[in-house]
């Protein structure tokens, strides 16, 4: 009998030790997907705002730098992929276009930037999404 308490004990520490390395390991992926670098935020909305203010080619420059900061912040790199997919696509740089559609659903982005909040801009969100149909993505 003595080897079975035993036993159960050592079953019992591994599992209330576990407990609280797991419970760390979570919070630790939680924090990295959510932290965001000021400086990347700062770029991603200058980028939105100069694609609504129609200067496309400064857009770009800074959706380009932008995406850096969020390659393990999903919802993040979906917006900066879908606005670099509509500008290339309105700047007629189809191939550019192209390569961030085929990001986008390589990366399984694609429900991200929908789900956004606050949510893309309505005329944003249709061309995104048109432009995902002209592509058969």
């Amino acid at each position: 009998m003595p080897p079975k308490k035993g036993l159960l004990f050592i079953i019992a520490a591994l599992f209330v030790v576990g407990i609280p390395v797991s419970i760390l390991a979570l919070d630790l992926v939680q924090t990295a997907a959510e932290s965001v670098d000021p400086f990347y935020e700062k770029v991603l909305e200058e980028g939105k705002f100069f694609y609504l203010n129609g200067d496309l080619p400064r857009a770009i420059e800074d959706l380009e730098i932008a995406f850096f900061g969020f390659l393990d912040n999903p919802p993040k790199l979906s917006e900066c992929y879908a606005y670099l997919m509509v500008c290339h696509f309105q700047e007629k740089h189809y191939d550019k276009a192209k390569y961030y559609a085929n990001e986008i659903k390589r990366l399984k982005l694609q429900d991200f930037f929908a789900s956004l909040s606050p949510p893309p801009p309505e005329d944003v969100l249709k061309k995104y999404r048109d432009i995902i149909l002209k592509l058969g993505r």
